[in-house]
C-alpha cells in the first residue's frame, strides 16, 4: 500500500495545488488518444482506451510535449502489439513509473506498458494471455514472437508471469489482483531499469537464412562416436543452413534432474560435500548443482565416495559419484554405479547409462540398450534422453530407429523441457534436417508460439518460440 500511498500523495498535492491556484482552469488535452493529459496532474499521462496503430507515436509526441511527465496511468484492455511494444521500450527509456488506477484493467498488450515501467504500481487489475498469432501485428511480420520475449526480459518479467500468460488460450485472460502482482514480485522498483536505457530491437522478422560451411571439432568425452560428432558454435551459426550438416553429438551427459528427491532439504554434512562436488546442476530442489566440465574429480570422488559409505541407499549419492568417475575417466566403475540404480527405474541413471551404451564407454558398445534406457527415462520427462531419441531416430546411421515423426517429437518435448535441462538441444538445433526443423516449427505455430516462416531456419525467432513453450509447461 505504501508503493500507491505513494502515488496518491503525488495526485492530491497537484489537486491541492490546483485548489491554492483557483485561477488556473485544468484542462484535459485530448489529442494524444488514447492518451490523456490533465493539466492540473502535470506528472501523470493517462492511458484510456484500446491501444490503436497510432499510440505508440502519439505517446512519443506526447512524451515530447509534456516533460513533467513521470508516471503514466494504464486502463486499457488492449490493442495493438505493433503499436504498444515501441511504446513499452518509450516507457523505460524515459524511467516512468506504471500505475493501474483503483477499479481500472491493464489487460492484453497494455501490459507490456505495465512491464516495461521503472516501477510499478497497482491498485487495479492486471490480465494477460496467449499472443494470438492471428493478429494483425504478428501475421504479417511487424512484430515477431522473439521481439515479445526479448522485451519480457529486458523489462525484467518474472518467468511465472510469462509462464500464466502462455498457459492461458488467446480467447481468455488471466486477471491478476496487486496481492498476487506483489506475491510474484511485479510490484515496486524493478532493479537495474534506469541503469543502461534499453532500444527496442530492430529485428522484426526471421533471418534469411544463407549457406555456410561447418566444421566439426572432436569431443573428447566421446571415445567411440555413434554419429559425426557436433561442430563447435560459430558466429550467428543459428541463422544458417548449411548444405550438409552433421548430426548433433550424441548426449554425453545427462542434464535433467526431473523428480529429485525434495527430502534432502537437511543433509548430512558428507552428502552436502558430495553434492557441492558432484551433484547434476540443473535440479529442482535448490541444493546447488554443477556441470560436468566443472567437476573437480580429485575433490568429487573421494567426498561421493565418502557419502556413499554414510548413505548407501540414497541414490544421488550414488550418481553423483558416477559423475565424478566418469568424468575422470574411469567409466566401468561409473558404469556399474549407474546399472543398478537405472535397474530400479530411476530415469536420470537410466539416461546416463544409455549414453555409455550408445557411445561404448566402459561397456561394450550396445544401441538396442541405449535406446531402451533412453525410452525408460524419456517416458518419465526426462530432457536427455527425449534429445537422444530425437538424434538417433533423425540420422540414418543409427540402425535401431530412423522415424522421422518420432525425431520431431522428441525434439519438441526436448525442447519444452527448457534451456537449463536440455541445453544441447538448444545448442544444435540447427544440425537436425531440415524436415526435423520445419515439424518442430509446425508444432511451434500449432500451439501459438511461433509466426514466422516453415522453413527450418531455425533462428532467433524460432529459439525464442522455443523458449517461449518451455515457460508454458
Amino acid at each position: 500500500m505504501s508503493i500507491w500511498a505513494n502515488f496518491r500523495g503525488l495526485t492530491a498535492l497537484a489537486l491541492l495545488g490546483a485548489g491554492w491556484a483557483g485561477a488556473v482552469q485544468a484542462e484535459v488535452i485530448t489529442e494524444y488518444e488514447p492518451f490523456l493529459y490533465d493539466t492540473e496532474t502535470p506528472e501523470v499521462l493517462r492511458l484510456e482506451g484500446a491501444i490503436n496503430h497510432r499510440a505508440a507515436v502519439l505517446f512519443k509526441l506526447a512524451l515530447n510535449d509534456f516533460p513533467k511527465v513521470t508516471t503514466l496511468s494504464l486502463s486499457s484492455e488492449g490493442g495493438s502489439v505493433y503499436a504498444a511494444l515501441p511504446a513499452a521500450y518509450d516507457v523505460r527509456v524515459a524511467g516512468l513509473k506504471t500505475v493501474i488506477p483503483e477499479g481500472a484493467t491493464c489487460a492484453s498488450a497494455c501490459s507490456y506498458l505495465f512491464f516495461a515501467g521503472a516501477e510499478r504500481m497497482a491498485e487495479g487489475r492486471l490480465g494477460v494471455h496467449q499472443i494470438a498469432t492471428s493478429s494483425d501485428s504478428l501475421s504479417d511480420g511487424q512484430v515477431t514472437l522473439g521481439d515479445i520475449f526479448k522485451a519480457f526480459e529486458d523489462f525484467g518479467v518474472p518467468t511465472s508471469v510469462i509462464s500464466r500468460m502462455m498457459r492461458t488460450p488467446a480467447d481468455s485472460m488471466y486477471l491478476f489482483d496487486p496481492a498476487e502482482m506483489e506475491r510474484l514480485g511485479l510490484l515496486g522498483p524493478v532493479p537495474g531499469a534506469t541503469e543502461v536505457p534499453v532500444e527496442a530491437p530492430a529485428q522484426v522478422a526471421e533471418p534469411t537464412p544463407q549457406p555456410a560451411p561447418v566444421q566439426p571439432t572432436p569431443d573428447p568425452q566421446v571415445a567411440e562416436p555413434a554419429t559425426p560428432l557436433a561442430p563447435e558454435p560459430v558466429p550467428n551459426q543459428d541463422t544458417q543452413v548449411a548444405a550438409v550438416e552433421p548430426a548433433p553429438a550424441p548426449p554425453t551427459e545427462m542434464a535433467d534432474t526431473e523428480g529429485l528427491d525434495t527430502a534432502t532439504n537437511a543433509l548430512d554434512p558428507l552428502v552436502a560435500a558430495c553434492f557441492d562436488a558432484a551433484l547434476p546442476w540443473a535440479n529442482d530442489f535448490g541444493w546447488p548443482g554443477i556441470r560436468s566440465k566443472e567437476i573437480q574429480t580429485g575433490r568429487a570422488i573421494p567426498a561421493c565416495e565418502t557419502a556413499r559409505a554414510q548413505a548407501p541407499e540414497n541414490d544421488w549419492v550414488t550418481i553423483s559419484l558416477a559423475r565424478a568417475l566418469g568424468e575422470a575417466g574411469q567409466d566401468s566403475r561409473a558404469v556399474s554405479l549407474y546399472e543398478p540404480v537405472a535397474n530400479r527405474g530411476h530415469p536420470y541413471a537410466q539416461g546416463s547409462l544409455g549414453v555409455f551404451y550408445l557411445n561404448g564407454r566402459g561397456v561394450a558398445k550396445d544401441q538396442g540398450r541405449a535406446y531402451r534406457l533412453f525410452l525408460d527415462a524419456a517416458a518419465e520427462g526426462d530432457a536427455t534422453a527425449n534429445f537422444a531419441l530425437a538424434v538417433i531416430n533423425a540420422f540414418p546411421s543409427h540402425t535401431i530407429a530412423n522415424d522421422m515423426q518420432a525425431a520431431i517429437d522428441y525434439a519438441y518435448e526436448a525442447l519444452a523441457a527448457g534451456e537449463d535441462r536440455s541445453p544441447q538441444i538448444y545448442r544444435d538445433m540447427s544440425k537436425f534436417p531440415q524436415s526435423v526443423r520445419v515439424g518442430v516449427q509446425r508444432r511451434l505455430q500449432r500451439e501459438g508460439f511461433y509466426s514466422g516462416a516453415l522453413d527450418g531456419a531455425f533462428g532467433p525467432a524460432s529459439m525464442a518460440a522455443a523458449r517461449l513453450l518451455a515457460l508454458s509447461r
